[in-house]
């Protein structure tokens, strides 16, 4: 049995060796393993937190943005709001200014506005009518506008008619116009 014994212990010696070999190259490839993960794994965390990192900065940037469109809003609103108190200002000084000086300003509008070359009409309110000085009304004349009612209703201002084309140049239409005018202009401060 010694011979037997010994090829027993020699096969589990063998084995032995085998197995601790074995287990070596499994630790080493464990080892590998590990650290080809733990590579990949930086890897991939470093990955993340610069996609995160690009992200934040573009949540940033489109919040810096929509912080500048709103300043440019306000700003817009604010500078309406002064348009709107100006005109209604102007309007409350038109309506509270005495006949001379409304005059002046009707007789500029015709001048401004009628086609010396054809005859035309100019229509205002009876109440200005009545108030019309000679000389204003020649001057009109000497422009071919013939004076009409536009009735007692009538708003401040005059309306201007050669045929079917009329000119508005009522007090509200043509601050309305100007209004208009001006809304457009800051409106292409948002683009």
């Amino acid at each position: 049995m010694d011979q037997l014994d010994k090829i027993t212990s020699h096969i589990e010696e063998e084995a032995k060796k085998e197995a601790e070999s074995i287990l070596a190259d499994a630790r080493i490839k464990c080892e590998e393993i590990i650290r080809d993960a733990k590579a990949e794994a930086k890897k991939e965390k470093d990955s993340a937190l610069e996609s995160q990192k690009l992200r934040e900065e573009k949540e940033y940037e489109a919040a810096l943005s929509s912080i500048e469109r709103e300043k440019r809003m306000i700003n817009l609103r604010n500078k309406a709001n002064i348009i709107d108190r100006t005109i209604n200002e102007a309007k409350k000084i038109i309506g509270e200014m005495d006949f001379p000086e409304y005059e002046k300003n009707i007789l500029l509008l015709a001048e401004k506005y009628s086609d010396k070359s054809k005859k035309g009409e100019i229509y205002m309110s009876d109440s200005d009518i009545k108030m019309l000085s000679d000389s204003a009304k020649e001057k009109l004349s000497s422009l071919g506008l013939e004076v009409k009612s536009g009735g007692n209703d009538f708003p401040k201002g005059i309306v201007i008619k050669y045929g079917d084309v009329e000119e508005n140049c009522t007090v509200d239409a043509l601050f309305r116009e100007k209004k208009e005018h001006l809304n457009d202009i800051i409106a292409k401060e948002l683009l």
